[in-house]
């Protein structure tokens, strides 16, 4: 059995990465390889500069699985944690490339994290004076 959330201690994010890696290195589904480089970013979160190149990895990954919704969805949501990533390294302009393309998508349109990320980063740029 497949089991992500068994893997993570949200007390311990460190710990929690060894054991994706763990993980990952056993692991020879595509899918389930996308999933835990995902966790992996994760658990990364905070140290963005490291993160970022997992959670591309993750959307490349991703994008070669395309069959049926759950492969669209699994990809969108790699597309948006690659772009929170991208707005906490300030690269805002990268990111609402990313933002708004995924908006413009069924599954974009109806999720609300998108208009929420897009708005931080406007409101960032904003900020910034620009």
């Amino acid at each position: 059995m497949f089991d992500v959330l068994g893997l993570w201690d949200y007390d311990d994010p460190a710990g929690s990465r060894e054991r994706f890696m763990a993980a990952l290195a056993q692991e020879r589904d595509v899918v389930r390889r996308q999933v835990l480089l995902t966790q992996v970013a994760r658990a990364d979160a905070g140290r963005w500069d490291e993160a970022y190149p997992l959670f591309d990895r993750a959307v490349q990954a991703r994008a070669r699985v395309l069959d049926g919704r759950a492969a669209a969805y699994s990809l969108h949501v790699a597309r948006w944690t690659r772009a929170r990533a991208a707005r906490a390294l300030g690269r805002h302009d990268e990111a609402l490339a990313e933002l708004r393309e995924l908006a413009r998508t069924e599954i974009g349109a109806a999720d609300d994290y998108v208009a929420e990320e897009i708005e931080a980063n406007e409101s960032d740029l904003r900020s910034m004076g620009g």
